[in-house]
């Protein structure tokens, strides 16, 4: 055999083992007990990484849990933080929930020093045995945390480590001894945080002290929807309830604020000069319906027979605003309890109105909070439409502490439930208490309110699947408010007012202080329904509801008479403002369906006063055969569905019977003109009907046609005034329109007391002034320069404020190039809270060459230390107004691009709200091919930066313009020249 080198190997290799083996054995033991150390080292080491396998896929398991322990896509919201990572919205698992709560808060509010000082005490039962505790944190630093057994005598201290996910919000805790299913047990927490400025959780706000000129700090809770958990760590859930037992620290100097009535005051002995407020344990509720705050305010109890006690609390400053909510409150809660049937159980229903809040009120149970710019009336210093909109904002929240307190949605994708009921039972009592407020008046305006916002391709339904933290963002848009208070009203009328509120008593006494979602409600109204025959026996609650809260938008309802055979044929489809035939919806693509209540009346048989359904359309299309309608189709009257528009679509006729009922129009009740003139408009610009129906009825108003209708006209007319912005003629026919009715009910009103001022007379105003009428523009001349000369603080309302900001801007269109620089002296010197409505109208002059060389000379200061004109941080609300302006736009794009290329435009235009702003102001004015592909350009290089969805809806209006202009623009220039060219000319208005 060959020599082979391997086997040489082995044989060297073999020979010295065995040599090595035989002549050496105590080198062979030592190699055994290094052996047995390295096997026990690998034994180790893998029980250490099954240990960490298990400590991690805890957390990433547990991290995606739903309600019943499986994992679940859930959802999470995002409304505080502007990161962008989009993560799922991880839901609490519930082996382990809250019996009760024990929280002391100290708020520190000394300069320097802003600090929460926290101790949270959490009773806990145990479903099943675990080793692991989730619950919500968000930015608190924890101190120490312990876990007790729940034994009063002899309790046990549970050996915790604990994990702080900050990505979901989650405070893991794992314990090494195992929880016990069916018992309870104690949770320790101490922490500190921030106690920032941003008016979400538990926030400091400031406000001046007028009597000593100084700054004085408060702090404010604000809960909702998901801030409960930057406060205390809890589970932060609004189906989870437990009750609160709080206690807050303070000054001796302050006061505290929280949900039921204080109790005790206590000396904090390791912090001199500050006491522990101890309050009485709450009903079990939501963590985001928890209050706790600091202040210095003063107070005076409402004298109000029965229970509960009412209290109001406010800055000694604005203590003389605060008389109307004082009276309104008890009057509300009465109603509700008489509405419901449920009596309200706390001790105590406050109210406290603060500074600043993320929103303009907050029904916290026991503590309703409201911001001061959204609750205080001055005495006969504000329009009575201002006194409304307070009124119905208390009214809501009185409302909320049965529907959202006492009855909680399940979870955020029903927040319609809350929403919608409290708004809808808010008007109600409202109505009962207050005789200037008409249900009615208010219901038809939210409608036509939601009709406008809902007939957009971006609407949402009212039932949400929320998957992401952003989704919650848009959950609390006007959706749920708006149309949640149409679709209940809806819901009042097709049942009747008996079943009704039987519903919803058995709605309330079923689930107080408890949760539900729309399934649960449904079930109950399906209870009630079934005793009471109130739906035809093939039709339930739930499929009727489900076609109305998970689809988007809403129908229109088309109406075909047929002369031969006297039937009426219905079809229905979702309705586009911009038409089906429109920019980006084509109808074959609509697919929605949903199940509608129909009611109907007759020229020769008018019964306003009966919404019960004679008949439900359940198909895309029906044919109907009814007596009535048959003669009044063969006796050539008209025929109207949907009395009163109690039900939640728009009605769209043929032109036969859209001509009849025009030609009527003036006899028709109030509310079905409304009705009539706003699917009319709607109709039209959508293309489904031609503008000769409108003009018919627009140029048959005068001076005695109800104010309501008027308002509605002049709103509904602004579209097509940008429009027809360059047409004389349409100008002319307009101030003749209005001139009888501006000169007998609105032209002294800038001459009037704020007091005597209302919505009506102020849009007469500005559509009076905008079409030229003289004596209209002479007043507001006279107006704007009182104004001016005054240079100080005036009424500052939300309405007269704008109202304000219009007749500058309309100022700065009529005064020469000379009046209009004066008009930046002006600027410059004035009051800080008057500077936004100037700046304003400085961006509303027509010389192109003014406003060019204005904003280049702006842009030119900003970031110069030199500047004697302190223009640029104001320079937003010009471009707003340039936007805005047929005449100028052009120049903001313009002025935009450059400013973007220099890296600029962020410098200017730094509220995202006002960028906004600036985009809505194109929509009005771009009507043009290469204007959709300039926004489109825009959109595409800074989608990074800015919110797309919005520009990309603005897009979509900017080609809806694009396709108005080519199907209507000169058949409307030619019906309004034809107008003007019959009518003559008079002291107020001129062709020219």
């Amino acid at each position: 055999m060959a020599n082979h080198p391997r086997a040489d190997i082995a044989e060297v290799t073999f020979q010295a083992y065995a040599s090595r083996h035989q002549t050496n054995e105590e080198q062979r033991r030592c190699w055994r007990l290094r052996t047995r150390a390295a096997l026990m080292a690998i034994v180790s080491m893998v029980i250490a990484s099954l240990i960490i396998y298990w400590f991690v896929n805890s957390i990433l398991v547990s991290r995606n849990l739903d309600t019943t322990g499986h994992q679940d896509p859930g959802s999470r919201d995002q409304q505080r933080f502007t990161s962008k990572k989009q993560s799922r919205y991880g839901r609490l698992p519930t082996q382990v929930v809250p019996l009760g709560y024990i929280l002391k808060i100290i708020p520190i509010l000394d300069e320097g020093n802003f600090t929460i000082l926290g101790y949270t005490e959490i009773r806990l039962y145990c479903r099943v045995p675990m080793k692991h505790v989730r619950l919500h944190a968000h930015k608190l630093d924890i101190k120490n945390i312990t876990i007790e057994e729940d034994r009063p005598d002899n309790a046990t201290r549970i050996i915790t480590k604990y994990v702080f996910e900050l990505d979901d919000d989650f405070l893991d805790i794992f314990l090494l001894q195992l929880l016990n299913a069916g018992e309870s047990y104690i949770l320790k927490i101490k922490y500190t945080a921030r106690l920032d400025e941003e008016p979400y959780g538990l926030f400091r706000s400031k406000y001046q002290d007028k009597s000593t000129n100084s700054t004085r700090w408060i702090a404010v809770s604000n809960f909702s929807p998901d801030f409960a958990r930057t406060a205390f760590p809890c589970f932060d859930e609004p189906s989870i309830k437990a009750p609160f037992e709080i206690s807050i620290g303070r000054w001796v100097n302050m006061r505290t604020h929280s949900n039921s009535m204080r109790i005790a005051v206590e000396k904090i002995h390791d912090m001199p000069g500050y006491v522990w407020d101890h309050y009485e344990k709450t009903l079990p509720m939501s963590t985001y319906l928890t209050a706790f705050m600091v202040t210095d305010f003063q107070s005076y109890q409402i004298n109000a027979t029965g229970w509960p006690l009412h209290s109001v609390f406010a800055r000694k400053d604005v203590q003389n605003d605060t008389v109307c909510v004082g009276y309104l409150i008890p009057s509300i809660v009465r109603l509700m309890q008489n509405l419901t049937g449920f009596h309200y159980d706390l001790s105590k229903l406050d109210v406290i109105m603060v500074p600043s809040l993320a929103y303009s009120a907050m029904e916290n149970w026991g503590l309703i909070t409201f911001r001061e710019d959204s609750i205080l009336v001055p005495d006969k210093k504000h329009l009575i439409e201002v006194k409304q909109g307070f009124a119905r904002i208390a009214s809501h929240e009185v409302a909320h502490q049965w529907f959202g307190n006492l009855v909680t949605p399940k979870w955020w994708s029903d927040v319609w439930l809350k929403e919608g009921f409290s708004s809808f039972f808010g008007i109600m009592a409202l109505s009962m208490v207050d005789s200037f407020s008409s249900m009615q008046d208010m219901l038809t305006a939210q409608y036509h309110e939601m009709f406008e916002r809902e007939s957009t391709e971006t609407a949402h339904p009212l039932h949400l699947n929320l998957t992401t933290r952003n989704n919650l963002k848009g959950v609390f848009d006007s959706t749920p408010y708006v149309k949640g208070n149409c679709l209940i009203n809806m819901i009042y009328h097709f049942l009747g007012e008996s079943t009704f509120f039987s519903s919803i008593r058995r709605y309330i006494s079923t689930y107080h202080y408890r949760s539900a979602n729309e399934d649960d409600l449904w079930d109950i109204f399906q209870q009630e329904i079934t005793s009471t025959n109130a739906l035809p026996k093939e039709l339930s609650m739930g499929s009727i509801m489900k076609t109305w809260t998970h689809q988007a938008g809403f129908p229109v309802v088309h109406v075909i008479r047929n002369n031969e055979t006297g039937l009426v044929e219905l079809t229905q489809e979702r309705f586009y403002r911009h038409g089906l035939n429109g920019t980006t919806i084509a109808a074959t693509t609509t697919g929605e369906l949903w199940r509608i209540p129909l009611t109907w009346t007759i020229e020769s048989d008018q019964r306003f006063d009966e919404t019960l359904p004679k008949a439900w359309m359940l198909q895309r299309r029906m044919v109907i055969n009814d007596t009535g309608l048959s003669e009044a189709i063969f006796d050539n009257q008209w025929i109207l569905f949907n009395i009163n528009q109690t039900g939640l679509y728009r009605v769209n006729y043929d032109v036969q019977n859209w001509s009849l009922l025009t030609s009527r129009f003036n006899f028709l009740p109030e509310t079905t003109k409304l009705q009539l003139l706003n699917d009319a408009f709607a109709m039209f610009n959508a293309g489904l009907i031609e503008h000769d129906l409108l003009t018919t009825v627009l140029f048959n108003f005068d001076a005695n046609t109800e104010e309501a209708v008027w308002l509605s006209a002049v709103v509904s007319l602004r579209y097509i005034k940008y429009r027809l912005w360059d047409s004389q003629d349409f100008k002319f026919a307009m101030c003749k329109l209005v001139d009888e009715v501006y000169s007998a009910k609105a032209k002294n009103m800038m001459k009037s007391d704020l007091e005597s001022w209302t919505r009506f007379k102020i849009e007469m105003t500005k559509v009076a002034c905008s079409m030229g009428h003289k004596t209209c523009l002479n007043i507001l001349k006279s107006y704007v320069e009182g104004l001016l000369a005054q240079n100080g603080s005036m009424i500052d309302d939300i309405i007269t404020r704008e109202f304000r900001a219009w007749a500058y801007c309309t100022y700065s269109k009529l005064v020469s190039p000379e009046q209009w620089r004066k008009l930046i002296e002006t600027y410059r010197t004035t009051l800080e809270l008057n500077k936004p409505e100037l700046a304003y109208a400085l961006g509303c002059v027509l010389n192109a060459t003014l406003i060019e060389g204005y904003l280049s000379f702006v842009s030119n200061k900003i970031g110069s230390q030199n500047s004697t004109i302190n223009v640029s941080s104001y320079l937003g609300h010009t471009l707003v107004a340039v936007a805005d302006n047929p005449n100028t736009f052009r120049i903001a794009m313009d002025f935009m691009e450059r400013m973007e290329n220099m890296n600029m435009f962020q410098a200017i235009v730094t509220d995202y709200k006002q960028l906004i702003e600036i985009f809505y102001g194109f929509s009005n004015t771009m009507d043009q091919e290469e204007n959709v592909k300039w926004l489109t350009r825009f959109k595409d290089s800074h989608e990074s930066k800015y919110e797309s969805t919005v520009i990309g809806s603005i897009i979509n209006d900017v080609k809806f313009n694009v396709v108005w202009n080519r199907r209507y623009r000169n058949s409307m220039v030619n019906a309004f020249r034809k107008i003007a060219k019959e009518s003559a000319e008079n002291e107020e208005c001129s062709k020219n």
